[in-house]
C-alpha cells in the first residue's frame, strides 16, 4: 500500500516546505503559497499553478519559484512542461538540489526508476541528507526490499521531524514486513496523530489490526478510511476481504463492487466477488467476474480450474474441458484436471475428444498413481475391474472418494445408477472442503433426484 500514494505525500511535504520564508522558517499568511496549499489540499493542482502564475508574473527567474512551479506541473501531469522548466533551471545551476530532486519524481512518474534512483542518490549525498530526497530514496529502498537501508533512511528523516508522515509510514512498513506487529501500529498510530485527515494511515493500521485479530478495529479504521476519502478503491477492497472472512456475504459484495466501480481494473476484487457469488450458488455471476479475471490479467491460472467447474455445473461442457486443460498447463501436478477436461467432453457427447485428451496427456500422468488407471478405464470403460480395486484398497478416505466419482461419473453414462448412487454419496461425504470430486458429487446427486 506505501507505495501506492507516498509520492503524493512526499510531493505536498515538499511544496509546504517551499511555502516558508527562508529567513524565519515561518508561513507567510499574506504568501500568495496560501492559496497555492489551499488548493493542493482540495485536490485541485490547476487552480495552484493559476495561483502561482498570478503571483510570481513579475519574477520568472527566480530558482526557488520556478521550481515550485515545476513540482505544480508534475502534479498537473504535466510532465513535458514540468521537464522543460526543470532542465532550464538546471542549465543555469546544474547542482541545485530542489530542481535535482524534483527531476526525479519526474523520473519515477515516467518508469524511469533507475534514473529516479541515481538522481535522489545524488542529492542525499551531496546535500547532507535531504529529507525528502532521503523519504523518496527509503522508498525506493523499500519496494527494492533493501530494508535495512530504507530504515535507516526513515530514521533519520524522523530525526529532523517527529511527525513526518513519510518517515512514520515507511517504518510502520518495514516494521509490519519484519513481522513486528506492535511496533508497526504504533509508528501507523503516530502517523494518524500527526495528520488525522489523511486516509492512508488508518488503512495501513488496519490492516496490521487485521493481522494481530483486531477485526473489529480494522473495520473501524477503514470505516475513516472511507469517509475522508470514499473515492479510494482499495480502502472498499480491504474491508471487502475481512467482511469476507467474517461470513457477511452481501456486504462483502456490496464493497468489492465498489471498488470495481470506482476502478473496473482491480481484478482481485472480481476474483474475491466471484468467489461469494460461487459459494451463494449465483453460477453466472461468479462466470461473468472470472471470465472478467482473465481479461484482465491472463496469468492469474487459478481462474481457469474455478471456471471449468463452473461450466460443468452450467451444462458448458466443451468450455469447461478447454479450462480444465488451460488449468493442467500451469498446474502440472494436479493430474486431476486432464481427467476432467476428459469427464466434460464425454458430457458433451464428444467421445473421441475425449478418447483423444487422454491419450495426450496420458504420459504426463504419474504410472504409480490412481490417475494412470483411470485415464486407462476412460478410454476404455468396458473393463472396471482394476480401478474398482484400486479404490477399495485406497486407506485415504479422500482419495478414495475422489477416485470413485469418475468411476461413478462413467456408471452413469453406462446406465448402471444404482452403484453410481452409492459411489457419489461416498464422495459427497468426503470430510474436507474445496475437493471439485465432491462437489461435483453433490450436483450430479441433486440431479438424480430430480
Amino acid at each position: 500500500m506505501f507505495v501506492r500514494y507516498i509520492f503524493c505525500i512526499i510531493c505536498i511535504v515538499v511544496l509546504v516546505g517551499c511555502a516558508t520564508t527562508e529567513k524565519t522558517g515561518q508561513q507567510d499568511t499574506d504568501s500568495p503559497f496560501e492559496s497555492i496549499s489551499s488548493s493542493l489540499l482540495l485536490g485541485d493542482p490547476q487552480k495552484a499553478i493559476n495561483a502561482y502564475e498570478a503571483a510570481y508574473a513579475e519574477k520568472p527567474d527566480d530558482s526557488v519559484t520556478r521550481v515550485l512551479y515545476a513540482r505544480l506541473l508534475i502534479l498537473a501531469g504535466k510532465y513535458t512542461q514540468a521537464r522543460n522548466e526543470i532542465e532550464s533551471i538546471l542549465t543555469l545551476e546544474p547542482e541545485n538540489a530542489d530542481a535535482l530532486y524534483a527531476l526525479s519524481l519526474l523520473e519515477g512518474l515516467e518508469g524511469k526508476k533507475e534514473k529516479e534512483k541515481e538522481l535522489l542518490e545524488q542529492v542525499t549525498r551531496e546535500n547532507n541528507g535531504n529529507p525528502e530526497a532521503m523519504s523518496s530514496l527509503g522508498k525506493i529502498y523499500l519496494e527494492e526490499k533493501k530494508y535495512d537501508q530504507a530504515k535507516d533512511l526513515f530514521l533519520k528523516v524522523k530525526k529532523e521531524d517527529e511527525k513526518s508522515i513519510v518517515a512514520l509510514l515507511g517504518l510502520g512498513n518495514i516494521s509490519y514486513r519484519e513481522k513486528k506487529y506492535d511496533e508497526a501500529e504504533s509508528y501507523f498510530t503516530a502517523a494518524i496523530e500527526a495528520d488525522e485527515q489523511y486516509p492512508f494511515s488508518y488503512i495501513d493500521r488496519a490492516r496490521v489490526r487485521k493481522r494481530q485479530g483486531d477485526v473489529a478495529g480494522a473495520l473501524q479504521d477503514l470505516q475513516t478510511a472511507i469517509e475522508l476519502d470514499p473515492e479510494y478503491p482499495y480502502s472498499h477492497y480491504d474491508r471487502g476481504r475481512i467482511l469476507m472472512d467474517k461470513g457477511e456475504r452481501e456486504q462483502a459484495i456490496a464493497d468489492f463492487s465498489k471498488a470495481i466501480e470506482l476502478d473496473p481494473e482491480i481484478f482481485i476484487a472480481y476474483v474475491m466477488r466471484g468467489g461469494l457469488y460461487d459459494e451463494m450458488d449465483n453460477y453466472q455471476r461468479a462466470i461473468e467476474d472470472y471470465e472478467m479475471t482473465l481479461t484482465l490479467k491472463p496469468a492469474y491460472y487459478f481462474s481457469y480450474s474455478a471456471l471449468g467447474t463452473l461450466y460443468l455445473l452450467t451444462g458448458q461442457y466443451e468450455p469447461a474441458s478447454l479450462m480444465y486443460l488451460n488449468a493442467y498447463n500451469h498446474e502440472k501436478d494436479r493430474h486431476e484436471y486432464v481427467l476432467l477436461a476428459a469427464l466434460a467432453l464425454k458430457w458433451a457427447g464428444k467421445e473421441k475428444e475425449a478418447f483423444a485428451v487422454l491419450k495426450e496427456k496420458q504420459k504426463l500422468l504419474p504410472r504409480d498413481s490412481w490417475y494412470y488407471p483411470l485415464s486407462n478405464y476412460y478410454m476404455n470403460p468396458q473393463n472396471d475391474f482394476n480401478v474398482v480395486s484400486i479404490a477399495n484398497q485406497e486407506k485415504n478416505a479422500v482419495t478414495k472418494g475422489r477416485i470413485l466419482f469418475y468411476i461413478a461419473a462413467q456408471y452413469l453414462f453406462q446406465n448402471k445408477e444404482k452403484p453410481a448412487v452409492t459411489y457419489l454419496i461416498e464422495t459427497k461425504n468426503i470430510d474436507r472442503n474445496g475437493i471439485i470430486e465432491k462437489r461435483l458429487a453433490g450436483n450430479l446427486l441433486e440431479k438424480y433426484k430430480k
